[in-house]
């Protein structure tokens, strides 16, 4: 896997400053879902004072993602997904909903609770048209009943 765009979170930064390596490296897995070997690249990365350049973030399992943005995306929420990974790992846009649409197509539960939901938001769109349809019905042949229309 290879870093993009990831950025130190605070406590991290604050513990790296005061030599807590250890600390910081535990913080960041936490608040990025990275890996051991990835955090501690960042850290080391942030302690040397070079930039991380890197080409594109790979989403190779939820472990990478914050359980929170899993949990967004097994609601059929992927925008919450996104502004929850972008929260947490100062990703811009258009990268995390890379990551987003990446780990989706990648992890056939999340896609298939993902398409439930949205076939089930459509079904009661259609049952509600369905409903105002038949009321409409109703309206229109007690009106023609009553010579009125």
């Amino acid at each position: 896997m290879e870093l993009s765009h990831y950025q130190l979170p605070n406590d991290a930064m604050l513990e790296a400053n005061r030599g807590n390596l250890i600390e910081a490296i535990k913080i960041t897995r936490t608040g990025t879902g990275l890996g051991l070997k990835e955090a501690k690249d960042l850290v080391d990365a942030y302690v040397a004072g070079t930039p991380i350049d890197a080409q594109a973030f790979v989403c190779e399992g939820s472990s990478q993602l914050p359980s929170a943005a899993i949990s967004a995306i097994e609601s059929g929420n992927s925008i919450e997904a996104i502004k929850i990974l972008r929260a947490e790992t100062g990703l811009g846009l258009k990268e995390a909903k890379d990551v987003i649409d990446t780990y989706v197509s990648r992890n056939p539960v999340a896609k298939s609770r993902s398409q439930t939901i949205v076939i089930g938001e459509s079904s009661q769109i259609g049952k509600i048209a369905l409903i105002a349809l038949l009321i409409a019905g109703v309206i229109v042949a007690v009106l023609a009943m009553t010579g009125k229309f």
